[in-house]
């Protein structure tokens, strides 16, 4: 009974046979395993790997230039260095420019000015001559002795100025000669005075600290003994051959 109803459930067309009930039933083939040396790969979707590239490229590019915004900090900073530099100089460089002219200038005003304070100065003497002049010889109570005085007052009033601004007057009266600050203007024979000795001041010199301004014009003393007469100087003159013959 139980046969029956199987068959019956199967349909009439999967109802066995008794040879077909005999024969073995073969399965499928499987497909054939490939043998792979190593892990097996397992396929990636398409696209990433050209994420991954560009990703190790940039990490390689970080690696190459490490610091990158640091790097345009610095030359930020730089420019801006550079730019407070290059003010700096201009402004120096017109504050020099200043100064020379305000130098300059003040040169200037130092040449034409300068004497302004010993004018000033010399002023007084000129004041003190208008007095001295408004004395006449025909004016009441005139005293000569007294012009004599007041002129004397006046002159070593002028000469107290100008030794103050460094004046050097040179008088060599009774002093050696010496060329580089007298002039002699005469020689004059005297055994009172040692030979080459200033006798006579016709003009005073003067110096201006150290520089000379006018030498001093002198007579100088010429000793006796070493005036030549002209007779020996005729003896001289006729020796003088014989010993060239000789």
């Amino acid at each position: 009974m139980g046969k029956k109803k199987k068959n019956k459930a199967l349909g009439n067309d999967a109802v066995p046979t008794e040879s077909s009930a005999m024969e073995p039933v073969e399965a499928p083939e499987a497909p054939e395993a490939i043998e792979v040396d190593g892990p097996v790969l397992e396929e990636e979707p398409e696209g990433m790997g050209l994420v991954e590239e560009s990703a190790v490229s940039e990490s390689e590019d970080e690696d190459l230039i490490p610091g990158t915004t640091d790097l345009a900090d610095q030359m930020t900073q730089l420019e801006r260095e550079t730019h407070e530099l290059k003010e700096t100089l201009l402004r120096k460089m017109a504050e020099f420019e200043n100064l020379k002219k305000r130098t300059a200038r003040e040169k200037v005003e130092a040449v034409r000015y300068g004497t302004a304070e010993v004018l000033t100065r010399l002023l007084e003497v000129v004041d003190n001559f208008d007095r001295a002049l408004l004395l006449t010889p025909d004016s009441e109570g005139f005293d000569v002795y007294s012009f004599y005085e007041g002129m004397k007052l006046i002159s070593k009033h002028l000469l107290d100025i100008l030794k103050g601004e460094g004046l050097i007057e040179i008088a060599p009266a009774g002093e050696p000669f010496d060329p580089f600050f007298h002039e002699a203007m005469m020689r004059e024979e005297s055994a009172d005075f040692p030979d080459n000795t200033v006798v006579e001041v016709f003009q005073k010199g003067y110096k201006l600290k150290d520089r000379l301004l006018r030498p001093a014009r002198v007579k100088v003393a010429l000793h006796p003994e070493k005036v030549v007469e002209p007779e020996e100087m005729g003896d001289q003159g006729e020796s003088t051959p014989e010993e060239n013959e000789s």
